[in-house]
């Protein structure tokens, strides 16, 4: 009797040293959440919208769930606790999460979880850009094989 394997790889987007202007916000690491095992086994997939305030010491400070599925939301609160920005400047901001489910060859299903990188942040009554470069996101994917 065959059993299933489980394949993770878990990602950590960094952002290169450029050259940007003084204060301008700036990702310096970005996280993939975890496919949750229960919503894995019940083939549940969806997007989480989480809103995180950043300190201005760069990391996150606070995370409140916009809009999720109960059984995804806590694997996109870890993530996104995990975030971190260019210290300096205090705002807010919303990361997605994308959790999919996919068949696909001789494996029963392949689970992908990934993220939209942020584009803007809201720093007091402005909302300034948000630069994440060489933010790429690579899913975090799980495969369950025959």
């Amino acid at each position: 009797m065959l059993r299933p394997v489980i394949c993770v790889v878990l990602l950590v987007a960094s952002v290169g040293a450029q050259s940007l202007p003084p204060g301008t916000p700036v990702v310096v690491r970005a996280v993939a959440p975890q496919y949750p095992d229960a919503a894995n086994q019940a083939r549940v997939s969806g997007t989480v919208r989480v809103e995180v305030e950043v300190g201005v010491d760069g990391t996150v400070a606070s995370v409140k769930p916009l809009s999720t599925l109960p059984i995804l939301r806590e694997s996109a609160l870890q993530a996104a606790r995990l975030w971190r920005f260019q210290p300096g400047i205090a705002g807010r901001t919303t990361l997605t999460f994308i959790y999919r489910l996919e068949s696909e060859g001789a494996c029963l299903q392949k689970t992908l979880a990934h993220f939209s990188p942020p584009t803007t942040i809201e720093v007091g009554a402005r909302m300034l850009p948000l630069r994440c470069n060489h933010c790429q996101p690579r899913p975090v994917i799980y495969e369950v094989c025959n």
